[in-house]
């Protein structure tokens, strides 16, 4: 991934033409920080002008962000408190850089010396100065000096020292004739570890090697210093333009090119980068995040021989980067994959006002279930289950149906406790199980061989992973108990009966005991018609064919169940064919 991550910096720098200079400074948003107090020195005199920020022409503010409690690589900081800033980020940094003069020229010093000497000597006038252009503006605001009307990076003293002082960062702990661990070539001099990613700390002895020695923390990371500009412009690129979200977590797109023609790859980098950093895997999941249109998807087709993705998911924790996940070498064949499955599910879940229209599929149905153990919690706790789905998904990687079934069923028993949102939620997670039934990614335990149905086609289309008698009767056996329920609220505006579910918490014995009831309350309300009596002889007679001690978690055998009651209307057309249509059936 790293090397992905330089492969990009080394195609962004050969097309802008960058220099090292370039790369060292951090462009700045212009959406963030629209305005620019300029502290402009004119000989022996100071005025403070506003300015208009554009971020491509930020970078004549030889900006760099240094420690959030110190200064910068530059008198240039954006304002958090007017008072604060101009003490810790200006006049700070002229004082560090005049208090270590002997590390750069006299003529650089000199001319440090002399701005200094003119901002500290009136700098109560210039703080009121700032603080009155402040009011009103809306948008963050960032401060910077002008000399005799030129931006920092038009000032040769202020680039020297600028990069004096990040090369000096950089060379803080190094090794001489030591192999990059980037490019596997020998340099003369290799650094310990990119400041693009901050993998380790040298801060404490267990992330070091080489016998806990601070002084050898080059060994766990090594970078050359070609290798370290061009991971910082490729995170560069990566933060600006293929970093998104998905569902309350980030991640980024890092694409990888294995061999191929350079044109190819060009075409390729432009079209995932043309997006825009806002591309979401939200509402249409894959298809939106790889491409809103199908353009993109047949680009990356034609380059599978050439082409990865990978997907990180990161968490930034202070200054270090902890990776939650990461997924590689998906592959576009693999995306082609996913994309057939989305679809196989859509169609079979048309919208019952225009079924031409078909329910959109997205990772958001997954993440319905794996977000929060306890809706109290402040913070989402379920990601990592969350991500190694995502991940299967992606790798092709066999997920466990009772697993997944224990997630479902907690939010389905919220739903059908609150008799709120039941009917979404179980449709999500059907949606799901044939998501990952379609990608041959999901566990189901051992089938065996069954008669066939007359409800063969709802099973086929709706539960492939109803593999044994067991859960086909359970499917069943909820779609007859939704008839009633729909009898008695038509009858008396309530569902009494919901109480013998048990909460959705019910056991074998339970189910075994729910037939009986259910065809007595339907007789009790004389609608136990010939539909719903062909119905329970078919639910007899897989139960009975079932083994004894059915091999499944509460869970499954609930979600089997909740399956069957939501999915009830799916069943109806076939007890009641449109010949044949009762008063009785058209109640249902």
């Amino acid at each position: 991934m790293i090397s992905a991550v330089r492969q990009l910096g080394e195609w962004k720098l050969k097309r802008e033409a960058k220099d090292t200079l370039d790369v060292l400074i951090q462009p700045i948003d212009e959406n963030r920080y629209p305005h620019i107090l300029m502290i402009h020195l004119d000989g022996d005199r100071w005025t403070v002008e506003l300015e208009e920020c554009q971020t491509s022409t930020s970078d004549r503010l030889l900006y760099r962000r240094g420690s959030p409690r110190g200064i910068n690589f530059s008198p240039t900081a954006m304002v958090t408190d007017a008072t604060t800033t101009f003490d810790i980020k200006l006049l700070a940094w002229f004082k560090k850089v005049i208090k270590e003069q002997k590390k750069y020229e006299p003529t650089d010093i000199e001319c440090m010396e002399k701005a200094y000497r003119i901002i500290d000597g009136d700098q109560e006038a210039i703080m009121e100065r700032i603080q009155e252009k402040m009011k009103g503006l809306k948008g963050g605001v960032v401060l910077s000096i002008k000399i005799d009307g030129s931006y920092l990076k038009e000032i040769p003293a202020f680039v020297t020292i600028f990069s004096a002082m990040v090369n000096e960062k950089d060379l803080k702990n190094f090794a001489e004739n030591q192999v990059c661990s980037v490019c596997g070539k020998e340099h003369s001099v290799v650094l310990a570890g990119s400041s693009a990613f901050k993998f380790y700390t040298d801060d404490k002895p267990g992330f070091i090697t080489g016998h806990f020695d601070k002084k050898r923390s080059w060994r766990n990371y090594p970078v050359c210093m070609e290798c370290n500009l061009m991971l910082q412009e490729g995170k560069r690129l990566v933060e600006e333009r293929l970093r998104f979200r998905f569902y309350g977590l980030s991640y980024t797109l890092i694409p990888q090119f294995l061999f191929g023609e350079t044109e190819l790859q060009e075409e390729i980098l432009d079209i995932l980068i043309s997006g825009g950093k806002n591309r979401s895997l939200q509402d249409q999941s894959v298809k939106d995040y790889l491409g809103e249109e199908d353009e993109i998807l047949e680009e990356l087709t034609d380059a599978s021989d050439s082409l990865v993705l990978n997907l990180l998911f990161m968490q930034k924790i202070q200054s270090a980067e902890r990776i939650l996940m990461l997924v590689e070498d998906v592959v576009p064949s693999r995306l082609n994959t996913i994309f057939e499955a989305k679809k196989s599910v859509e169609r079979k879940f048309p919208f019952r006002d225009d079924p031409d229209r078909y329910r959109p599929y997205h990772f958001g149905r997954l993440r319905t279930f794996f977000r929060k153990s306890d809706e109290n919690k402040r913070d989402n706790d379920l990601d990592k289950y969350f991500l190694e789905i995502t991940a299967s998904v992606f790798r092709g990687q066999e997920l466990n149906v009772r697993f997944l079934s224990t997630f479902m069923m907690k939010e389905i028993r919220k739903g059908f406790v609150r008799e709120e949102g039941m009917d979404r939620l179980v449709r999500d997670a059907v949606m799901n199980l044939l998501f990952l039934e379609a990608l041959k990614i999901l566990s189901k335990g051992e089938s065996v061989w069954m008669k066939e149905s007359r409800f063969e086609t709802v099973f086929q289309q709706y539960g492939p992973h109803l593999n044994r008698p067991e859960k086909r009767g359970l499917f069943l056996l909820g779609v007859m108990t939704q008839l009633l329920l729909r009898v008695q609220y038509r009858e008396r505006h309530a569902h009494p009966f919901q109480k013998q579910l048990k909460g959705l918490k019910m056991h074998e014995k339970d189910f075994l005991g729910l037939l009986p009831k259910v065809q007595e309350k339907l007789q009790q309300y004389e609608s136990y018609d010939r539909g719903k009596q062909l119905l329970s002889r078919e639910i007899s007679d897989l139960l009975l064919s079932s083994r004894p001690g059915w091999k499944m978690s509460v869970d499954e055998m609930n979600f089997y169940f909740a399956s069957g009651m939501n999915l009830y209307d799916q069943v109806t057309p076939i007890l009641y064919p449109e010949k044949e249509l009762s008063k009785e059936a058209e109640k249902v």
